[in-house]
């Protein structure tokens, strides 16, 4: 028995169809019936017009925890962000909820923002902020 890969008009499988061509004329008169010989095709894999791809793995949010980015930070730059955040309460609001978050989502849009902070008041360049969520 042959193993076909139904695929929808962008090339994702759909399902995996056993049997023969000749018992689906109609999706096979599409060029909607690949043959899928590589028992490893399944469900969520792509042809991309001559073989079949399986997915990419799911990206997540890449995250580490509010001590392992602390100690992103040089020794210097903890102190002078410390510093800094006596007279700017904005700064200091930021530091605390990476704090107790226990967690830091690097991608986040509020780490963004509060590296930009940093870089606005001179305690980090643009290039070391970038650093510390790479």
């Amino acid at each position: 028995m042959a193993r076909f890969a139904f695929v929808s008009e962008d090339g994702l499988v759909i399902t995996i169809l056993e049997g023969s061509a000749a018992d689906w004329p109609d999706l096979c008169a599409l060029d909607r019936v690949k043959p899928a010989p590589n028992s490893n095709v399944l469900s969520g894999w792509r042809w991309n017009g001559a073989l079949f791809m399986p997915p990419l793995p799911p990206v997540g949010p890449r995250t580490v925890t509010s001590l392992e980015f602390r100690r992103r930070f040089t020794q210097a730059e903890r102190v002078a962000i410390t510093k800094a955040g006596r007279t700017n309460d904005a700064l200091q609001v930021w530091m605390d909820d990476l704090a107790s978050a226990g967690e830091v989502q690097l991608d986040n849009a509020d780490v963004a923002a509060g590296l930009a902070v940093l870089v606005g008041a001179g305690l980090l360049t643009a290039a070391r902020a970038t650093e510390l969520i790479a």
